[in-house]
């Protein structure tokens, strides 16, 4: 499934949602929900990420092969084998799916189709 804009705001993202890393030490902030990205704001950085909707959709698609003990690595060499070039924010990307995939769960539970 490709993550998009839509499917992000259906899912009832907004700004000012609160999501942790994927190491699960810190967090960060949605500031805006762009047509190509998600803009983030680490809560202890002051550099603003950007979270691109292909390298999203790899991360969440393969969520399961991501070795949570080395994202960085695990999820670099996915993207770089998707063809998505200069692997960066590997886990804020697994956090950003992690939280997503759990949020898609939640929705099939409470509708009943889980």
């Amino acid at each position: 499934m490709k993550i998009t804009r839509a499917e992000l705001i259906n899912a009832g993202y907004q700004i000012g949602d609160e999501i942790q890393t994927g190491g699960g030490r810190t967090t960060f902030k949605i500031t805006d929900i762009e047509v190509d990205y998600v803009a983030i704001q680490p809560t202890v950085g002051k550099t603003p990420r950007r979270l691109d909707y292909d390298k999203l959709s790899v991360a969440v698609a393969r969520f399961h092969e991501i070795d949570a003990k080395q994202i960085d690595n695990s999820l670099g060499r996915m993207l770089i084998s998707a063809g998505l070039k200069d692997p960066t924010n590997e886990t804020y990307l697994y956090g950003f799916a992690r939280n997503y995939l759990a949020r898609k769960k939640a929705s099939k539970r409470a509708s009943g189709r889980a």
